[in-house]
């Protein structure tokens, strides 16, 4: 009797057991009550997907107006002087003004993708002369003179924004200049010395690298060529003589800063 009891009993745990296993491996019930029956419960939306937020831009602007100071060397260049009367040795001899030039810059850039664009008005104070002297020392030997005072410029810029580490923009610009020079005429007997202030209108051309050292401020190198091409003579009173020469151009090549708003 007692070994078929616990046979029951061994028989029994092995049943509930398995029906434990099925209940557990069914999904869970709920009471629908509009069925009046057990239906299998509905499964809980999955959540909503995370926002996906762009990132910040990082790509420096070169966008606005700024204003600033530079510094250089400026070169103001005049062709073969001409000596009618050939008797002060001037004949093709040239004019190499050459000095120290600062000023300072105001402009305006606008960005359009991977292109700058803009316009700037500068100007600069020069000190920067030379002259040339007689080959054969005459009783009216003369000498020529040339010296850059100053010049300024109103120029497009266009130039191309390159991603790097640090910021950078290469460029070209083009405009109209315009130089204050000095010519002098000077005579060992000071009967014929004379001074000139003159002014030059033409054409401007250049380039440069600029680079952001911070949203605000700017730091740049350029060089420009204004083509002068003005002609400078001194008529002797009295006669029909002449000694002079043709400016040709002014080459200029500066560091500058700039703060930009």
């Amino acid at each position: 009797m007692r070994l078929i009891a616990a046979a029951v009993l061994v028989a029994g745990g092995v049943g509930l057991g398995s029906v434990g296993d099925a209940a557990a491996q069914q999904p869970p019930q709920c009471f629908d009550k509009g069925l009046l029956q057990f239906v299998d419960c509905p499964q809980p939306a999955p959540p909503p997907p995370a926002p996906i937020f762009a990132p910040p831009e990082t790509r420096y602007n070169w966008s606005g107006a700024y204003v600033g100071a530079h510094l250089g060397y400026a070169d103001l260049r005049t062709g073969g002087g001409y000596d009618l009367d050939e008797i002060d040795g001037l004949q093709g001899r040239s004019i190499d003004a050459q000095g120290i030039a600062y000023g300072g810059q105001v402009g305006y850039l606008e960005q359009f993708g991977d292109f700058v664009a803009g316009v700037e008005i500068d100007a600069s104070l020069a000190d920067a002369d030379d002259d040339v002297g007689p080959i054969r020392p005459a009783i009216d030997a003369q000498t020529l003179g040339a010296a850059a005072d100053s010049f300024g410029s109103i120029r497009a810029r266009l130039g191309y924004a390159v991603d790097t580490a640090v910021p950078l923009m290469p460029y070209l610009t083009a405009g109209v200049g315009l130089v204050d020079y000095e010519a002098n005429i000077n005579d060992v007997t000071d009967i014929f010395s004379f001074d000139s202030e003159e002014f030059a209108v033409g054409g401007v051309l250049g380039g440069g690298l600029e680079t952001a050292i911070t949203d605000n401020i700017t730091l740049r190198g350029e060089g420009l060529l204004y083509l002068i091409g003005d002609e400078y003579a001194f008529i002797e009173p009295g006669s029909a003589q002449a000694d002079g020469f043709t400016v040709e151009d002014l080459w200029t090549a500066r560091a500058a800063i700039n703060w930009k708003f």
